[in-house]
């Protein structure tokens, strides 16, 4: 079951759900791997420390991102709101990913980790090319709507001249 961002009912799933779907799958996944390691001498830091070191950077990456999200929530600023928020989302992915990767064979966890990556970054340069799009857009409907304001004063001022000009 999804929850829908109330505010907006636009159906996109709302930041608290998703961060209430990684908690769960990140401690369901750490619960099974409590179980997988039990009675092994070695831990899954030995075992996988590339995946492992991983899903420690990434994890600490989305807490630093879902925290700055919620202070420029706060504060109002919307830009830096939607940086953190994939910021966070990019991290909380790829870190689940990372820890489920912990429960496949060794010659699989390379190229997870790469498909995963290629995925999460060809996200990531799409939104930025979404975000600079945006930027100039709203940039050249400034400039436009300066210019047609400056072009509309001068006309209207000197319409305004000439028709008290022919009333005297």
């Amino acid at each position: 079951m999804f929850f829908y961002d109330s505010a907006r009912m636009q159906g996109n799933i709302s930041s608290t759900t998703c961060d209430v779907v990684y908690a769960f799958f990140v401690t369901t996944l750490i619960g099974l791997l409590q179980v997988k390691y039990q009675n092994k001498n070695a831990s899954p830091f030995e075992t996988h420390p590339t995946t492992m070191r991983t899903f420690v950077i990434t994890m600490w990456t989305y807490s630093l991102a879902t925290a700055g999200k919620s202070v420029t929530k706060k504060y109002g600023a919307n830009c830096c709101y939607k940086i953190f928020g994939h910021v966070s989302i990019i991290s909380g992915a790829l870190s689940s990913v990372s820890l489920a990767a912990v429960f496949l064979p060794s010659s699989l966890n390379s190229p997870i980790m790469f498909i995963t990556s290629a995925v999460l970054f060809a996200i990531v340069a799409q939104l930025l090319y979404q975000t600079i799009c945006q930027w100039f857009y709203w940039k050249i409907a400034d400039a436009v709507a300066q210019v047609l304001e400056i072009l509309t004063t001068r006309f209207m001022g000197w319409e305004l001249m000439e028709q008290q000009r022919v009333l005297v």
